[in-house]
């Protein structure tokens, strides 16, 4: 996966993503999961990034599962439960490449600069957002606030005040990351010049043909047995 190039990443996350919301049938969503897991093991992807991807987001899964049990829609539950962890599980397949050949990937692809900056710089955000709701809802708990035993009054509004540290956090990160690209003359010239350009392999031509056709059949085959 590491020498692929960033853009052929990018088809192929959006090809399985398009597949897992196209798929309503939970057998062949069994499939995909089988061969996005297989193939990202074939790609040099560790199982145990696998699962550490997949147990952050295990109590989510778990959340969805048993909200649909509560309205006896168990398959509805399984569905839901199988698409969020094909979507988390694709996700990887972005995390083995660098930020910044993903924003020169977007240039190349005719995306204006402004607009691909800006999404490079919303996802790098979001980590950091996560971590520092995480230092918030830790500091209540050590002063003594056990928000699983508290009611659910209480707990909208606890939630509610650690919103204002996080977002003034982000303000003040937003402000700094502005200045920042003052400073550095962000759109001072209609054209931006780079040290090196992105070039496609035979690899990347193959794997940007074969996986789109790949899900478009196995999305094609799960209409026409559920048919």
């Amino acid at each position: 996966m590491n020498k692929l190039d960033p853009r052929t990443k990018m088809v192929i996350v959006i090809s399985i993503s398009t597949a897992v919301m196209l798929i309503t049938d939970i057998k062949w969503l069994c499939i995909l999961l089988m061969v996005v897991a297989a193939g990202m093991l074939a790609g040099g992807i560790r199982f145990s990034q696998m699962k550490k991807q997949i147990q952050g987001a295990l109590k989510m899964i778990l959340f969805l599962f048993l909200l649909q049990l509560l309205f006896r829609q168990v398959d509805l539950g399984i569905l839901l439960c199988l698409r969020l962890l094909i979507l988390i599980l694709s996700a990887i397949i972005l995390l083995t490449g660098e930020t910044r050949d993903y924003l020169l990937g977007l240039i190349q692809w005719k995306m204006p600069y402004e607009i691909a900056y800006m999404i490079i710089l919303a996802l790098h955000f979001f980590p950091v957002l996560r971590e520092e709701a995480l230092d918030v809802y830790y500091s209540m708990q050590l002063r003594g606030t056990e928000m699983q035993k508290i009611p659910i009054r209480k707990k909208l509004y606890l939630y509610k005040r650690m919103c204002i540290p996080i977002l003034s956090g982000a303000m003040e990160r937003v402000q700094d990351t502005s200045i920042s690209m003052e400073a550095r003359g962000f759109c001072a010239y209609r054209k931006r010049t780079y040290m090196r350009k992105l070039i496609l392999k035979k690899r990347d031509w193959f794997w940007m043909f074969l996986v789109p056709v790949f899900m478009i059949g196995l999305v094609g085959c799960s209409y026409y047995t559920g048919n």
